[in-house]
């Protein structure tokens, strides 16, 4: 069950609450049926709606289905998680915990952690994630703009006086997307600019598409050896304005 949401509306119509976004999560998770955290049953456990948790039919460990997630133990509801993945998610722009926090009703504090949490959560699937069938690849340099950023700018100055050569604020980016589904994946790679190289290109994409998978790149020189790595590889060309 893929979901696909545009705007604020579209996620408040579907997650309409929090008893909405459990049966979701147990959904995702467990396929609608409830696995025991301890022994793995999945046999006739039962809900005791009291409580509002499983108790496993075989151990006798009662479980819900936020145990060993990000949204154990919180004070927090439910939908606020949501929201605030589905936030982090879909902004362009890095979502302060400030924004957060006015956005949920929230401290700024308790926000800061939600954030976090959901940053290193997202980072740990990222990482694993494995994309197949037509995929397209490309690296870019991203940072602050020293004219705009004064302590960067100041930074730039202080590390070129001292050591005479210029400061690499830049941070090398790569990024996977998987056409069909729209999956991605986005490693870091460095901080030297024109740093990416053949064997960086080699070891990303082989850890992160399936060998039977077409390959779109640009003609960047780290992509050249693709043809025999991969059931095809296809260059796109860019246009020069």
């Amino acid at each position: 069950m893929n979901i696909l949401i545009n705007k604020d509306k579209d996620f408040f119509d579907i997650f309409k609450n929090n008893e909405t976004c459990r049966k979701y999560l147990e959904l995702k998770r467990w396929n609608n049926i409830p696995t025991c955290t301890k022994c793995n049953n999945s046999h006739n456990n039962y809900y005791l709606s009291k409580r509002q948790v499983y108790e496993c039919s075989k151990c006798k460990k009662q479980f819900t289905v936020l145990q060993g997630t990000i949204f154990h133990k919180t004070r927090v509801e439910l939908q606020n998680w949501f929201y605030a993945i589905y936030l982090v998610g879909s902004s362009k722009k890095r979502i302060s915990s400030i924004a957060l926090a006015e956005k949920i009703g929230v401290q700024q504090r308790t926000a800061w952690l939600m954030l976090h949490k959901i940053r290193e959560t997202m980072k740990d699937e990222n990482t694993k994630r494995i994309l197949s069938g037509v995929v397209e690849c490309d690296e870019a340099y991203v940072g602050s703009k020293p004219n705009r950023d004064q302590r960067l700018q100041k930074k730039m100055n202080e590390y070129r006086d001292k050591y005479d050569k210029p400061y690499e604020h830049l941070k090398g980016i790569c990024g996977v997307i998987e056409r069909e589904t729209g999956l991605i994946v986005l490693r870091k790679f460095g901080w030297v600019q024109n740093c990416f190289s053949k064997k960086m290109a080699k070891k990303l994409l082989l850890k992160h598409v399936t060998i039977d998978s077409v390959v779109n790149t640009d003609n960047h020189r780290s992509y050249k050896q693709l043809k025999k790595m991969f059931f095809r590889h296809d260059v796109i060309r860019k246009r020069r304005e």
